[in-house]
């Protein structure tokens, strides 16, 4: 079974580091969203061979995640 995985601030340095090490460790994730400020929306940001597009934080953007950011996945 797979994560559903947020990346929050994935425009800046620390998420596409997030995301570059979820990619490289191949983790098990079913999906994988993007999630930085509402000025971010829709930058298009890499994620291993993959290219995701950026959602806007909200109140409810964890409603659906598994895993949020790296909190577990490095803990």
């Amino acid at each position: 079974m797979g994560f559903k995985v947020a990346v929050v601030g994935a425009t800046g340095n620390v998420g596409r580091e997030m995301l570059t090490i979820l990619a490289e460790r191949a983790f098990p994730a079913d999906e994988v969203v993007a999630l930085a400020s509402r000025q971010s929306l829709g930058v298009e940001v890499s994620f291993g061979e993959a290219t995701l597009k950026v959602r806007a934080l909200g109140h409810n953007s964890y409603a659906v995640c598994a895993v949020d950011g790296l909190v577990r996945f490095m803990s």
